[in-house]
């Protein structure tokens, strides 16, 4: 019998926290080059745009402009903090640096993290229907998406949303049987607990994320249907034990 699998995009699929790392660092070192001797440290200076940034979720949810807005605030507090007015040209030079976490072309050469795409072939090969199930800015979201070229395997049944939630995940599976579904992803917040509270499966392959997804009550090791594996592939070797 069929199974419905609902795949997460970001870091399940493909790259995404690399992208927002390497502007995490760049402006770091942006701050500590501006301000000298009146910059903190690199590691404060990443607590309070992390801090921000997850503050700023209420604001913007998961749209394009939260990353660079909270590293222009950021750069606004460390120089309130010094002492010295912010000029309007590093200002937008710290939104800026925050844009470069969104390059097409760097989604296009990273492509699908290993065994990605051997797995989306192996389940399409038993006839297993998969969708995509991804939130953030669409526009965003879109263009990793066409990058990647990852509607070979999904066809029209790609969902980007601002949230992600056990009343999403229930649209999407209707009235299929909920023990026959799962929910695969790397974030416990955004893909495991909201597939439980749906009633169906959930396989978290672990991959490390930024603050905000990691505000939870650890993994569900109690519930029969949580199922960790290391690697995406891990679902091809351990097929034949999913109901």
């Amino acid at each position: 019998m069929e199974k419905l699998f609902i795949f997460d995009y970001d870091d399940t699929l493909a790259r995404n926290t690399l992208y927002y790392v390497r502007a995490k660092l760049k402006f770091a070192l942006f701050v500590t080059e501006r301000l000298g001797p009146h910059a903190p440290n690199e590691v404060s200076i990443l607590e309070l745009q992390e801090r921000i940034d997850v503050e700023n979720v209420a604001r913007f949810g998961f749209k394009r402009n939260r990353f660079p807005t909270s590293m222009r605030e950021a750069y606004a507090l460390i120089c309130k903090a010094a002492g010295i007015p912010p000029a309007r040209k590093d200002l937008d030079r710290a939104y800026n640096i925050g844009m470069s976490a969104f390059n097409k072309s760097e989604y296009k050469r990273h492509g699908l993290l290993p065994g990605a795409a051997a797995t989306l072939d192996f389940l399409a090969e038993q006839h297993d229907e998969l969708m995509l199930y991804t939130k953030g800015d669409p526009k965003v979201q879109w263009e990793k998406i066409k990058a990647t070229h990852i509607q070979r395997w999904f066809g029209g049944s790609i969902n980007v949303v601002g949230d992600k939630d056990a009343n999403g995940i229930l649209r999407l599976i209707g009235r299929r049987d909920p023990a026959r579904v799962w929910k695969v992803g790397n974030g416990l917040r955004s893909d495991v607990y909201p597939a439980l509270e749906a009633g169906i499966g959930a396989i978290y392959i672990p991959w490390e994320t930024w603050a905000f997804e990691r505000q939870h009550n650890g993994e569900p090791h109690d519930n029969p249907r949580y199922i960790k594996f290391p690697k995406i592939d891990d679902i091809i070797k351990n097929y034949s034990t999913l109901p």
